[in-house]
């Protein structure tokens, strides 16, 4: 578009210099009130934040398939797919996806290790079989999916 731009031009099918851009708003706008939840309850149950998972998750299908996180490893990839700049966008939005997660199920894992190294709990690092809630266990298995996920893509971006 230009100042004397006078209709919209038509919707592109691929990437763009602005899709980050619009993916990345798309997402601010999504998940602030999961942010503000965050922040203002720290001590959220374990449904509740598997709750606040949606709307990263509705951001998430929404995304066009170049800025979706690839199935095959960068080093099975076809060559030159992306150009560097799409690659950088798609990780960075990759990343803050991961890291927002990663910030919801924290207090749970956060509590969880608290419990587990407890001195009333027994002796350390005996986990107490059976009494953790289903719900509790979901999320701090999706907050070590999502650091595990980002500090492998960053590694990767960064080889490649």
């Amino acid at each position: 578009m230009t100042p004397t731009t006078t209709t919209l031009p038509a919707e592109s099918a691929g990437p763009t210099i602005y899709s980050g851009l619009i993916a990345q708003a798309r997402f601010h706008l999504l998940t602030n009130s999961v942010y503000q939840r965050l922040i203002s309850s720290p001590s959220l149950t374990p449904e509740d934040t598997l709750n606040l998972q949606k709307p990263i998750e509705e951001w998430y299908n929404g995304l066009p398939s170049y800025l979706k996180h690839p199935q095959l490893p960068i080093s099975m990839q076809p060559a030159n797919i992306d150009p560097d700049s799409l690659a950088l966008v798609r990780n960075r939005l990759l990343w803050r996806n991961w890291n927002l997660t990663i910030l919801i199920y924290r207090p749970i894992v956060l509590r969880w290790a608290a419990r587990r190294w407890a001195p009333h709990s027994g002796s350390p690092g005996t986990p107490d079989a059976g009494s953790e809630d289903p719900f509790e266990t979901e999320c701090r298995l999706r907050c070590l999916q999502n650091a595990r996920l980002t500090i492998s893509s960053i590694s990767e971006y960064m080889a490649n």
